[in-house]
């Protein structure tokens, strides 16, 4: 079911999103009317981002600020609502998820997928281990797992969690739950549906792309054994040789795009 899902998916995700582009027409010339009004700058915002395979591609946003150099901690690489270079517009349509709309056309390009996991800068992916890079065996999409249980409010490594669950559970009826979800974050906000991970399904996740199996853990008085074979798994040469592959990979895509042989795109 998941592998021929994988197939199909994208015949839904162009019909889905030719409709809402058609559809979402009025809303789409509206909000642009806003931004140009709002402030100085292009309506549209462009930004390089790594994709399936870790391909980069330009993703594109209704631009919500005043400067596209904004710097992020690692562990939280979102923006504050009370971000001193957000706009008064870009506030509102990024509390509506309306800043995400121009990424229906990222979607037809095929870059993206309706639902998946978040695309990352290419800058932060040093920052992320092997076991965490495995989001990049799907499109990303508009909206994930990880976007309908906190998101902002949850840390890079909860973030990741959903995002592999996402990819180990992929099928038309999580995809509807999600879309579903989502609807209910722009109604509720994100803190009303947050939902954390536990150190303890972080760590069995590590394991699980890490040696290959999922390993029952007694995890009461036996935690501490637990992490310190976390430790060690880390550091076995397994991990590191996959991990070295797995970064020049992502770092080969990203290589090609500035020479601007196979996509198009430039660092921001």
């Amino acid at each position: 079911m998941k592998k021929a899902y994988i197939h199909i998916k994208y015949i839904f995700d162009l019909i889905l999103s030719v409709a809402g582009v058609v559809a979402l027409a009025p809303v789409f010339l509206i909000v642009a009317i806003a931004v140009k009004l709002d402030s100085r700058g292009p309506i549209i915002f462009k930004q390089n981002r790594n994709g399936k395979d870790g391909r980069i591609f330009r993703i594109y946003k209704f631009r919500t600020m005043t400067t596209t150099t904004v710097k992020f901690s690692v562990d939280r690489a979102l923006i504050e609502d009370n971000n001193v270079n957000l706009t008064r517009v870009g506030r509102i349509i990024r509390k509506l998820k309306l800043d995400e709309l121009p990424q229906l056309f990222n979607v037809i390009k095929g870059d993206m997928s309706l639902v998946g996991p978040r695309p990352l800068m290419p800058e932060y992916l040093d920052a992320y281990e092997g076991w965490e890079w495995s989001k990049f065996n799907v499109r990303p999409g508009i909206t994930g797992l990880a976007q309908v249980n906190g998101n902002s409010y949850l840390s890079t490594a909860n973030r990741n969690y959903y995002d592999l669950l996402y990819v180990e559970n992929l099928s038309p009826w999580l995809d509807l739950k999600i879309l579903f979800k989502t609807v209910l974050v722009v109604i509720k906000g994100e803190k009303r549906q947050l939902r954390r991970v536990s150190e303890r399904k972080i760590w069995e996740m590590k394991q699980y792309y890490t040696v290959g199996v999922n390993i029952p853990i007694d995890y009461g008085t036996r935690y501490e054994e637990a992490a310190a074979a976390d430790a060690t798994a880390d550091s076995n040469y397994k991990e590191k040789a996959r991990k070295a592959a797995l970064r020049q990979k992502i770092r080969s895509g990203i290589s090609v795009s500035k020479s601007g042989k196979n996509v198009s795109g430039v660092a921001k």
